[in-house]
């Protein structure tokens, strides 16, 4: 159930395994004025911690044995940027008018944020162990992990002090930080961490219906034991390269109010922001978490509350914004962000993964590889990324961001080419007897559709398009019911590219588009046991690259990278997460 569709959906993470291992957790970096203190060293989970004299002391981070590796736990990796605007390497603007005043700027403390959101929030289905579109705000501010990652698949503490593997990556031994409370003033416990595993393999005992992305990950648990208050084992059916993926993306809610979450009166979590209140079709409010855990090293939080404000559509949403009512709005439609981007008021968050176009390789009319490689060559994606998108975004024909050891260079770029898309029909001897049905949510993807009908006809394939409501589509995608062309959104390809893989709807085995071929399946195998950043790995992701055109069961259209929309008083916004789900650091964001 983790959100494969829409603006901003996934949960994104994974670290760079070191030897073979799973990967060594990178500890922060000082804030502005602070000399740094620590280093993380080379191979598998071995730390040092430097002191302001230069010394060094080998895995002190991790069993917490000086005061400064207490301070440590949770916050950003080495080299990560300060408080202004950064660049994220995926085509999004490097800074934003209000991330560059802050540069100059002091920030201050207090004041509202008025946000926005198209269509009501969900609370029962699954959340927070699934990342839903409709869920952002909830998503971003009050839950957080055992660990996180930000601009890079390494990871960090959040709220664990001590985050160890053995060496034969079957047993991980987790500690949470002292003295850590949830928002009611609750200690945080290992029972709850376990409570999040749980739910996702057996989500019916809960009382949630459907099947978590997640249990990819989750099932692989094979047990869980609390060691004492603060400290926890767990122990691995099989050694996982890409486990770290799992405790990225888990969030930690308090087991005994649960119940109350899933009806949305009592929403538990450790961030910077607190919920409040939800009231059904017209708002969620937070308020600012003065005792939050990570205050003393990250700053803030300076807002004294966030009001989202939820919309019929975003033509309202857009009107709203423009009259000065909002201060910010994550995804807007194009066509409003477009008279905003001149004036430094838009951002485009890191790349998460892919606009698609799915095919589905039992249909006749698209069994022959050749048909489904003139498919792709015939996509003007120029078109959709500086027509329909106003720009935003950058052309690509991968799902992987700059960020991630699957990128290939040679894929940036539109790879239109529709005399070639002909001469390759011919080949195949392309006949068909009915139009190809391509279906479509409205009225997300309306026009990337009919863009798609028309590329597709100009080179001699004829399709229908099926508009259905979000429900329907999404209930037809978990079921694999597309009989031949289908065009969504998906996430996750900047977690370790097995998770990708393995959790994400369009690559998982079984996939929505019956795509099981001898060669993707030997891929997947081969990196079960490779260190993702390895050479031997990137052989791999060379192999996936040449499948995915040369024997392609997915269309890249687009980058799935959201744009944000913020008002002209919005400073400290522009720094991003990549888990959850690209959030933007709304700690560090106040008002001028």
């Amino acid at each position: 159930m983790m959100a494969d569709d829409g603006a901003g959906g996934g949960s994104h993470i994974t670290p760079i395994a070191v030897a073979g291992i799973a990967p060594a957790v990178s500890p922060a970096p000082a804030e502005a004025g602070e000399s740094p203190t620590t280093a993380c060293l080379p191979g598998r989970h071995q730390f040092m911690v430097r002191n302001k004299q230069g010394e060094f002391s080998r895995r002190r981070l991790l069993t917490g044995g000086t005061t400064a590796a207490a301070g440590l736990a949770g916050l950003a990796l080495v080299g990560c940027g300060g408080s202004g605007g950064s660049s994220n390497g995926n085509g999004g603007s490097k800074a934003t008018a209000g991330a560059s005043a802050a540069a100059s700027e002091t920030p201050k403390s207090g004041g509202t944020l008025t946000a926005a959101q198209v269509s009501d929030v969900s609370f029962g289905t699954g959340y927070p162990f699934v990342f839903a579109a409709e869920n952002p705000y909830l998503n971003y501010l009050p839950m957080e992990g055992l660990i996180r990652f930000r601009d890079s698949l390494k990871p960090e503490l959040v709220l664990a002090d001590l985050y160890e593997f053995t060496p034969d990556n079957l047993k991980l031994t987790a500690r949470l930080k002292p003295n850590l409370h949830f928002h009611n003033g609750q200690p945080v416990t290992p029972e709850d961490v376990f409570f999040g595993v749980e739910l996702v393999n057996a989500p019916a005992k809960f009382g949630v219906a459907g099947a978590f992305q997640l249990a990819t990950l989750a099932k692989s648990v094979k047990t869980m034991k609390k060691v004492d208050d603060r400290t926890m084992e767990f122990t691995f059916a099989k050694a996982r390269q890409n486990i770290n993926d799992l405790f990225a993306q888990l969030m930690v809610t308090q087991k005994s109010s649960y119940d109350q979450l899933k009806t949305g009166k009592d929403v538990q979590g450790t961030g910077p922001f607190k919920f409040v209140s939800w009231q059904s079709g017209q708002s969620l409010t937070f308020s600012a978490n003065k005792e939050w855990h990570l205050k003393d090293r990250e700053g803030g939080p300076y807002l004294d509350q966030i009001v989202v404000k939820f919309f019929a559509d975003q033509d309202a949403e857009g009107l709203s914004y423009n009259s000065g009512e909002l201060d910010l709005v994550l995804s807007p439609a194009a066509s409003v962000a477009k008279d905003y981007k001149s004036k430094g008021l838009t951002f485009n968050a890191p790349k998460t993964g892919l606009m698609y176009c799915g095919i589905n390789v039992t249909n006749p009319s698209l069994k022959d590889p050749r048909v489904r490689q003139a498919l792709f060559l015939a996509v003007d994606r120029d078109r959709v990324v500086n027509e329909l998108n106003e720009g935003f975004g950058k052309v690509t024909a991968q799902p992987w961001p700059e960020t991630s050891p699957a990128f290939d260079p040679a894929l940036e770029g539109a790879h239109y080419d529709p005399a070639r898309a002909k001469a390759l029909l011919k080949q195949a001897g392309f006949t068909q007897d009915a139009p190809i049905p391509l279906d479509s949510r409205t009225p997300t993807y309306t026009q990337v559709a009919s863009l798609l009908k028309e590329n597709f006809e100009a080179v001699g394939v004829k399709v229908e398009i099926l508009p259905s409501e979000a429900n329907a589509f999404l209930a037809k995608l978990r079921a694999r019911g597309f009989k031949g062309l289908w065009v969504t959104t998906h996430s996750f390809s900047d977690l370790t590219p097995l998770t990708n893989f393995e959790q994400t709807f369009p690559y998982q085995v079984p996939n929505p588009s019956f795509y099981e071929s001898p060669d993707y399946l030997d891929v997947i195998k081969q990196l079960g046991t490779l260190d993702p950043n390895s050479a031997a790995a990137k052989a791999q992701y060379q192999r996936f690259n040449k499948l995915f055109t040369d024997d392609p069961w997915i269309i890249p259209v687009q980058p799935n990278s959201r744009v944000d929309l913020i008002g002209a008083k919005v400073r400290g916004f522009g720094q991003y997460y990549i888990t959850p789900s690209q959030s933007p650091l709304f700690h560090k964001i106040w008002k001028a």
